[in-house]
């Protein structure tokens, strides 16, 4: 009993370093002050706007944790770069099947949050998930910002959901003046990688002396695993816990259509979205 019982706890401890290994990666913070740290940061892969970050200098030098509100940027040797930005985000667009609201409309306010760099100017794309919504902000030198995102509603009671993601025509107002970035909106897919496409495009076609953006996001790299090592007392208490990061054609995700199919929903590209 007491040789199982120092087994796991040493089995414990060589995974704790295996996680300790793999959460924190080489970084930098930029603190609201505009001070730079380089030293280590936790990797946490937020699904939703980091509120909390921690780093420190070295794995010997102890941990600080910061706000949100208190950082600038926040950039990982894995290449993922966040910056605290103020956007007008709506927080009420819903793709849960248990939490769409009745009808259409919008809750859009100026909200500060970490969001991902997805292109950094001269015409900015950003992007930020809430609650397994995705989001995508683009500005253009001279102009708002433009939010887009996934959105699902109930009409006619409880009988259709509706999709209400209207991106195609929220750009095709916003790019007006711009036919090369028009003709490719039949082609634009609700995806990072059809964003980024979409914003390239107007940049070669109207700044094409400016300074390449710089493209943050890979889109070969899109649907790579990210597996994180956790560990119990008892032997036998490791699990994986897999983060996929894909790209989606429809506004939801593959994992949701699939069981939205099993319930026995019709989801196709037409209106409405699927009846029941």
């Amino acid at each position: 009993m007491f040789t199982r019982l120092l087994f796991s706890i040493v089995l414990f401890a060589a995974t704790s370093a295996v996680v300790q290994a793999q959460v924190f990666e080489p970084g930098y913070l930029v603190t609201s002050t505009g001070d730079t740290l380089s030293g280590e940061v936790e990797n946490a892969f937020w699904s939703n706007p980091a509120k909390i970050v921690r780093y420190r200098t070295t794995a010997h030098h102890p941990i600080k944790t910061y706000s949100a509100n208190q950082l600038r940027a926040i950039a990982l040797a894995s290449g993922r770069l966040l910056r605290y930005e103020l956007l007008p985000l709506d927080r009420g667009a819903q793709t849960d099947i248990h939490r769409l609201p009745k009808g259409l409309f919008y809750q859009q306010r100026p909200d500060s949050v970490l969001a991902d760099v997805l292109i950094d100017g001269p015409t900015f794309l950003l992007g930020v998930t809430l609650d397994g919504v995705h989001h995508y902000f683009i500005r253009r030198p001279e102009k708002p910002w433009l939010e887009m995102t996934e959105r699902l509603y109930i009409r006619n009671g409880k009988s259709q959901v509706m999709d209400g993601n209207n991106y195609l025509n929220q750009l095709q107002l916003y790019f007006i003046d711009c036919p090369e970035v028009l003709a490719q909106l039949a082609h634009t897919p609700f995806t990072e990688a059809g964003m980024i496409a979409l914003v390239q495009t107007y940049t070669g076609a109207y700044m094409p002396n400016e300074l390449q953006n710089r493209v943050y996001y890979e889109p070969e790299k899109a649907g790579r695993l990210r597996t994180t090592i956790s560990a119990g007392v008892l032997v036998g208490g490791r699990f994986n816990s897999h983060r996929l990061k894909t790209t989606q054609a429809l506004g939801l995700s593959a994992l949701r259509c699939k069981a939205l199919m099993q319930m026995g929903k019709c989801i196709c590209k037409e209106e409405p979205f699927w009846t029941w």
